[in-house]
């Protein structure tokens, strides 16, 4: 019974472990296509720490533009090995994702709009600025098909940065003007590198 339970444990260990590095791979696969967005004027933070409520997480990135900020979630999961390349798409509706084997997440629509929520109650908070944040949800290495164009925009890894780009530039009320968006990139790259250690 002991050992039933170290291979239990040790397999489970094994999943986590490979899970958490296909999720790294896919927050750099999404860094490196962020990178034309850089070259088109926007500030990129990637990994920003936050906390609500005594529940920790991340920011995987964060554009600042001209009319707006926005965060992109990346969500990476392994392709399933019984379908054909024409079936390995995710759907959404507006409302959430449909994975092969998986055809209900909210979760993945929920989290960048909190993310996005804490991210607009924090620069009001640190800069004294009210933005505008929209949001994005990146799936590299997936084909995606979007039944309504709406936040969050959910894209693939290769369409994130025409996303950002589309989603920031769209007409603001609350333009951020030169000075503010250095303000706001300047206190979320320190809030990065105080929690490094």
């Amino acid at each position: 019974a002991a050992s039933l339970w170290i291979v239990r444990r040790v397999g489970r260990l094994l999943e986590k472990r490979a899970n958490a590095r296909l999720g790294w791979l896919g927050e750099r696969m999404v860094a490196e296509h962020l990178q034309a967005c850089g070259a088109a004027g926007f500030h990129l933070v990637h990994d920003v720490p936050a906390e609500n409520n005594g529940h920790e997480f991340n920011l995987d990135h964060v554009a600042i533009g001209e009319n707006a900020l926005v965060v992109i979630e990346t969500k990476m999961r392994s392709k399933p090995a019984d379908k054909a390349s024409h079936e390995i798409e995710v759907v959404f509706d507006g409302k959430r994702l449909s994975w092969p084997r998986y055809s209900n997440d909210t979760k993945s629509v929920w989290q960048v709009g909190a993310a996005a929520d804490w991210l607009r109650g924090f620069v009001r908070q640190e800069c004294g600025i009210d933005v505008s944040v929209k949001t994005v949800i990146a799936i590299p290495g997936w084909k995606v098909k979007e039944k309504i164009l709406s936040q969050p925009r959910v894209v693939s890894g290769k369409g994130v940065a025409a996303a950002v780009e589309q989603a920031a530039n769209a007409i603001s009320a609350m333009p951020l003007s030169r000075d503010q968006r250095e303000k706001i990139r300047q206190i979320l790259e320190s809030k990065c590198r105080d929690t490094q250690h």
